[in-house]
């Protein structure tokens, strides 16, 4: 039997790691390893290609108290613990996916596991893998049990669950197509478990509606967006269009963050985002300035060297900016190289600001700026 605590701060629920009071009373004080049981379920034994695979991880609690187990509704439960991992008939390891863009924000729960309970989570190991060509595998899991001592959370060694046999049979290119288009209308009509499903085909029919959910109005669904597009198989493709895309429409935040993980060369996006820092949306504007601060902060490479003064003049150009959003990463891209100039600017910003996120951004630069002037100037006199 499990229960579940649900809390809030802030409009979201707990951020996954922090320990609610009422936690550490459930909890045994005294450092004892939780004896808990991993096992792995699938729905069925054979999948289609480019199907979406459920699997059900199951706990089994068995101590003789109960246990807690983090829930969040991030979708590859990494959050929670969990890891899988994928092996072909010969034994040789599926890769995985490229880097993802981590969950900003995650709604989770503390669910109690009373002893000899248990508790379920599915997941999708497509999550975990790249598109899977037919043929024989193997998936395991492992989960990190946590436990509360003091207020703090404690993780122990991973226990693992014995692998579980699967096929992957082979489809039609019509199966697939229609599988795509379904997608394509789902995502059109906002559902972000679409994007994740256009993703898993692996087919490069999947990057236009991908690169429209980039630009979708919710963070959440640009994230989902453009995490799918690192499953699609073909590279190339994907890279031509995400070039196009960008020259024509400009990045989100979001979009910019995914292309900086991904190894864009940054001489091919400065351009690109100086163009775009005067766009009449603000949501591209602050995309373009958080591809410069990305670009700006790998300060020793020759494409930030050389940019760094029309970067430098976009934001400080941004600090007027309508958007409190834009000012406000205009301030973080000034931030790390601070001359006389620009802390005036922070200055007479922090003067006229009535936004409380910007102001507490600029004060937290000047105040670091002034402790950097004044370790330096101290430097000589210890010499």
């Amino acid at each position: 039997m499990t229960k579940s605590r649900r809390f809030t701060i802030g409009g979201m629920l707990f951020l996954v790691g922090w320990v609610p009071a009422w936690a550490s009373a459930e909890m045994a004080a005294d450092e004892v390893s939780p004896r808990l049981k991993l096992t792995v379920h699938l729905d069925k034994e054979q999948f289609e290609e480019g199907e979406p695979i459920p699997v059900t991880v199951r706990l089994v609690n068995l101590a003789n108290a109960a246990y807690l187990v983090q829930t969040s509704t991030e979708e590859t439960g990494s959050l929670d613990g969990y890891r899988f991992q994928v092996l072909r008939e010969d034994g040789s390891e599926v890769p995985v996916p490229r880097t993802r863009l981590s969950a900003i924000k995650a709604i989770g729960s503390w669910d109690s596991v009373a002893a000899t309970g248990q508790h379920h989570r599915k997941i999708f190991l497509n999550y975990w893998v790249m598109p899977l060509a037919p043929g024989r595998y193997s998936v395991s899991a492992s989960y990190v049990p946590r436990s509360v001592s003091n207020g703090h959370v404690k993780q122990w060694p991973a226990i693992m669950a014995a692998p579980v046999v699967f096929a992957l049979e082979p489809t039609t290119a019509e199966k697939l197509e229609v599988r795509v288009d379904r997608m394509t209308r789902q995502a059109a009509e906002d559902d972000p478990l679409a994007l994740d499903f256009l993703g898993f085909t692996g087919l490069s029919a999947a990057v236009k509606p991908l690169l429209n959910g980039v630009y979708h109005e919710q963070t959440g669904h640009q994230r989902r967006a453009a995490n799918a597009l690192g499953y699609l198989v073909d590279p190339t493709v994907v890279q031509q269009a995400v070039s196009r895309r960008l020259e024509q429409a400009g990045a989100t935040p979001v979009f910019a963050e995914w292309l900086h993980q991904h190894g864009t060369p940054a001489d091919q996006l400065v351009s690109v985002y100086l163009a775009q820092v005067t766009n009449s949306n603000p949501v591209i504007r602050a995309g373009s300035l958080t591809g410069l601060r990305l670009v700006g902060e790998t300060a020793d490479t020759p494409p930030a060297v050389s940019a760094w003064p029309a970067i430098r003049r976009a934001a400080l150009a941004a600090l007027k900016d309508r958007s409190s959003a834009v000012r406000r990463i205009a301030v973080l891209v000034l931030s790390g190289r601070i001359d006389e100039e620009t802390q005036a600017a922070l200055a007479t910003l922090l003067d006229h600001e009535s936004n409380r996120s910007v102001r507490r951004a600029v004060a937290l630069v000047l105040a670091r700026s002034r402790d950097q002037q004044a370790q330096s100037a101290l430097e000589p006199a210890s010499q």
